[in-house]
């Protein structure tokens, strides 16, 4: 009967005997080593980089709560708002917004788009801390002139502060079309 030797027997020898496979079990254990060295360096890199962070934005929030709240400057910028809050068209309802803003794009486009089509895409209530504000957005779409159009693009001009383009698009020559959509802010009232 054959006596069956244990493997692990065999292996400890094969240990013993073969030089390679010791110096290849030595480079194993010591790329092991290195890499876990190296995560831990980084681990710990990436928590002193979040420390400083932490302890830097400690130190500006310090620095806040130190300040004196300036109650001049917010008053200045109380009144700028107000004064900006005044340019605004009003509106007591969201349909009576609606209606507004269709009746302002009629009189001001109208004589320059031919073929005109208004098409009210919708209106929400944009809320502030103070107050509120009605948003319409309307499409418009028809013939321009290509005469009229410094005309139209200068009744979108940054100086309105109620009337803004979404969407613009004219094919010049071809038909003359137009598509636009156009966002008309109104200052929301209360009906007190």
């Amino acid at each position: 009967m054959i006596n069956p030797i244990s493997p692990s027997k065999i292996s400890i020898s094969e240990f013993r005997n073969n030089p390679r496979l010791r110096w290849m079990t030595l480079a194993a254990l010591v790329l092991i080593f290195f890499s876990t060295i190296s995560w831990f360096s980084d681990l710990i890199t990436q928590m002193r980089t979040n420390t400083a962070q932490a302890v830097n934005f400690s130190s500006r929030l310090q620095q806040i709560s130190d300040q004196e709240f300036d109650t001049a400057a917010l008053n200045e910028v109380k009144k700028e708002v107000n004064q900006q809050m005044i340019l605004f068209p009003v509106a007591s309802s969201g349909s009576v917004a609606e209606a507004q803003a269709l009746k302002e794009l009629e009189e001001a486009l109208g004589p320059l788009i031919t073929k005109k089509r208004f098409n009210l895409l919708g209106s929400e209530q944009l809320n502030t801390d103070a107050t509120f504000f009605w948003q319409v957005r309307l499409e418009i779409s028809g013939q321009l002139q290509s005469a009229n159009l410094i005309d139209l693009l200068s009744y979108f001009d940054s100086a309105q502060t109620h009337r803004r383009l979404n969407a613009f698009s004219y094919q010049l020559n071809r038909s003359n079309t137009i598509n636009l959509v156009a966002d008309l802010l109104y200052l929301g009232a209360d009906d007190e």
